[in-house]
């Protein structure tokens, strides 16, 4: 057997160095990015989640990055979105939209923190919870037609300075 502290060294290192986006995510945040301010919000390993988002090509697209070991609470946490809400500036949550793919942390905890959710949920998994997000889309055409038809999300002239 190994030294378990070595081998999860190992494995997050690893990790660390495979970030590979879903197709369509560049697309997408092209499209968008312009007109949205996007930021990450990931539960996770400083080292690890900034490796693979750097190896996926897709860091340029973003404003801000919030990684649960450094915002120093985790999703579905209200620390973390607040933290998230304070750097970047937003006074009102409820034009802002947490799209993620997990239910509990990103959807939950993004709707008790009153923000507008969009669950991703490309492969049609049921909902067996008592989390209802505001939308569902399976894909980022989908994704971007709510985003694009929406113009009550926040844009960038929004945010307070």
């Amino acid at each position: 057997a190994g030294d378990p502290v070595e081998m999860n060294q190992f494995y997050l290192n690893a990790l660390s160095t495979h970030g590979i986006a879903i197709p369509g995510a560049a697309e997408f945040l092209q499209m968008v990015e312009d007109g949205c301010t996007l930021a990450i919000a990931s539960n996770g390993v400083a080292k690890t989640q900034h490796g693979r988002i750097a190896e996926s090509g897709l860091a340029p697209f973003f404003d801000e990055c919030f990684i649960s070991e450094e915002v120093g609470a985790p999703k579905p946490a209200k620390k973390f979105f607040a933290a998230a809400m304070s750097t970047l500036g937003i006074t009102r949550p409820e034009k802002v939209l947490m799209v993620g793919d997990n239910l509990q942390a990103d959807i939950g905890g993004a709707a008790k923190f009153g923000l507008a959710t969009c669950w991703f949920n490309p492969k049609g998994l049921p909902n067996d919870t008592d989390i209802k997000p505001t939308h569902e889309v399976s894909d980022y055409e989908q994704l971007a037609r709510l985003v694009m038809g929406e113009e009550e999300w926040l844009c960038r002239s929004e945010k307070k300075n």
